[in-house]
C-alpha cells in the first residue's frame, strides 16, 4: 500500500528545523531578554553608573557624620566624668 493513498502524509524532519532557532545562543539570548528585559543603552548605562556612585558617597558622608555624632557624644560624656583640678 502506498502511503499516500492512505491519506496521510509523513512528514520529512527538517521541516520542524525551521521552527527551532538556528543556534543554542539565540535561545539563551531570547532567554535572557525575557529574563532581565531589554538591554539599557550606553546613556542609561551611564548614568545608572553615576546613581550608584552617589549613592555610595551618601552611604560614606552618613556613616562620617554618625561616626563624628557619637565621638563627640563620647568627649562629652567623659569630660562629664574626669574630676576637676
Amino acid at each position: 500500500m502506498d502511503p499516500g493513498s492512505a491519506g496521510v502524509q509523513r512528514h520529512a524532519g527538517n521541516e520542524f528545523d525551521a521552527i527551532r532557532p538556528s543556534s543554542s545562543s539565540s535561545l539563551s539570548g531570547y532567554l535572557a531578554s525575557q529574563r532581565f528585559g531589554p538591554r539599557p543603552s550606553e546613556a542609561e548605562q551611564i548614568m545608572q553608573v553615576k546613581r550608584r556612585a552617589a549613592a555610595q558617597r551618601e552611604r560614606e558622608l552618613r556613616n562620617y557624620h554618625q561616626e563624628q555624632q557619637y565621638n563627640r557624644r563620647r568627649s562629652f560624656h567623659s569630660l562629664d566624668r574626669e574630676p576637676l583640678s
